[in-house]
């Protein structure tokens, strides 16, 4: 978990089961935008609907992924290219950061653990908190429709998903 409470993962730069001979293994979540699926599988997720611009990408689609009874997987014999860079080439508003974090917490989350999440965002930064609180609730209709659409297609709860990325992500950080 991060230190505002979210579901966080981090880069694994080793390999998370280097004793399984198997071609792939679980993950906490899909990083870098080098993720593959089926498109019928990309639009029953509705993809990253809703979120504006950058940031939380990875976690919102681990995160419907899990929801609805998959999990996210490594292609052990697989390399991609990722160009790393200590700071964006482009302008980055942290209202729509935060907005996303807001967007998965509202979708996912029960009230209670929503309200202290939605709580520790705000103490972060209480002015772009605020910012994206207000696009949140202008956008509302839609995060209705998403939230009625995932609760009728889910099969796991998620605290089941955070345990989980918990112990996979201490998994590869431990090695």
């Amino acid at each position: 978990m991060g230190s505002d409470g979210l579901f966080k993962t981090s880069w694994c730069y080793t390999n998370p089961q280097p004793a399984n001979n198997d071609t792939c293994v679980e993950i906490a979540c899909i990083l870098g935008a080098a993720y593959a699926g089926s498109k019928d599988f990309w639009l029953r997720l509705h993809g990253l609907s809703g979120l504006m611009y950058y940031g939380g990408d990875e976690e919102l689609l681990s995160t419907k992924v899990w929801s609805i009874g998959g999990k996210c997987l490594l292609v052990k014999d697989w390399m991609t290219g990722h160009i790393y860079r200590s700071s964006f080439p482009y302008e980055v508003q942290s209202k729509e950061l935060f907005y996303n974090k807001l967007l998965i917490v509202e979708l996912f989350y029960p009230y209670k653990v929503k309200r202290n999440l939605f709580l520790n965002i705000q103490k972060q930064c209480h002015t772009a908190f605020e910012e994206a609180y207000e696009l949140l609730r202008k956008n509302y209709s839609f995060v209705k429709e998403e939230k009625m659409y995932w609760r009728s297609i889910s099969k796991r709860p998620i605290d089941d998903f955070v345990q989980r990325n918990i112990d996979l992500e201490h998994s590869c950080t431990s090695k």
